[in-house]
């Protein structure tokens, strides 16, 4: 399965943060040919890898239909407009990476 992970940190006002992306980027992620669904994460520090870090950090998965639906995404106008709302803000640091994910379990 293939999918983009975007790291949000240092999230300045969770409220608006969370407003912005539900009802602008994830409405227009979620109607473009070959996405097919995307979760979130809340990361909360467990204390045992930097006792000192107390902020709240937001995990972002987008899953695609195939290593091409992803590639043909990034490519095309609509997936360049998707990566400007993205990147058009200041309500949060932002890292990304493309995921290759493989499933263990019963």
């Amino acid at each position: 399965m293939f999918k983009t992970v975007g790291i949000y940190k240092n999230i300045k006002d969770p409220n608006a943060f969370e407003e912005y992306y539900q009802t602008k980027v994830f409405p227009i992620i979620l109607s473009l040919p070959g996405v097919l669904n995307i979760r979130v994460s809340t990361l909360i520090p467990t204390g045992q890898s930097n006792p000192n870090d107390d902020s709240v950090k937001i995990l972002f998965e987008t899953y695609y239909e195939s290593a091409e639906a992803l590639e043909q995404l990034m490519s095309s106008e609509a997936g360049k407009d998707v990566i400007q709302l993205i990147l058009g803000h200041d309500l949060a640091e932002f890292e990304s990476y493309i995921g290759i994910e493989t499933f263990f379990g019963k």
